[in-house]
């Protein structure tokens, strides 16, 4: 067994202009695990668990540029404060056939949504806490963050159902006890999850 200290800070910007911005932040090129919360009428809730080993101004930047292409899927910045997930662009991720049908839809829209796009990011704050680890231990971890979450119910309508790339222990893997000195926000009894 193994025993592994996160030390969560933030909140981040993802906006490159703000004043608390990820990209120009202490944190920018360390690596470790980020969570996207979105302050809405009841309080954060979680939108997003992420791991990088890139650094996370790095990590991030890819996220923006899948935005930015049409590969994630845009939703109602209103509605996401009211903690709903509600789509206004459906994106395509990883797969031709849906890039194929959706990308016309996008570039279409580029405009439109190009404004909707900002106001989501602007109602998304960043977590991170670093760590040099593996990657095979990141995602366990990762995966462990995520499952907290889920069982604390601190999570949008729909984030459940989203396609998470869920990576837990092997029975054949020790272990591993996080303990977060710092908490997350709204995750009551994240002070410490098995990975």
């Amino acid at each position: 067994m193994s025993h592994l200290r996160l030390d969560w800070q933030g909140p981040w910007s993802l906006l490159e202009s703000s004043a608390t911005s990820l990209f120009a932040a202490p944190v920018a090129a360390q690596r470790g695990f980020y969570v996207w919360w979105v302050p809405t009428s009841h309080g954060r809730l979680a939108y997003y668990v992420g791991e990088t080993g890139a650094g996370f101004a790095a990590r991030h930047r890819g996220h923006l540029e899948s935005y930015s292409v049409g590969s994630y899927s845009i939703h109602s910045a209103q509605a996401m404060r009211d903690g709903r997930l509600e789509p206004v662009y459906s994106g395509f991720v990883y797969s031709k056939r849906l890039r194929a049908e959706r990308l016309p839809e996008f570039q279409r829209r580029h405009h439109e949504l190009e404004e909707e796009l900002r106001a989501c990011l602007e109602c998304i704050e960043v977590y991170t806490a670093a760590a040099e680890l593996s990657e095979r231990v990141r995602r366990r971890v990762e995966t462990a963050i995520l499952d907290a979450i889920l069982v604390s119910r601190s999570h949008l309508a729909g984030f459940e159902k989203e396609k998470w790339s869920r990576r837990p222990r092997l029975p054949e893997e020790d272990p591993i006890i996080v303990t977060c000195t710092s908490s997350l926000p709204l995750i009551q009894g994240l002070s410490q999850v098995e990975a």
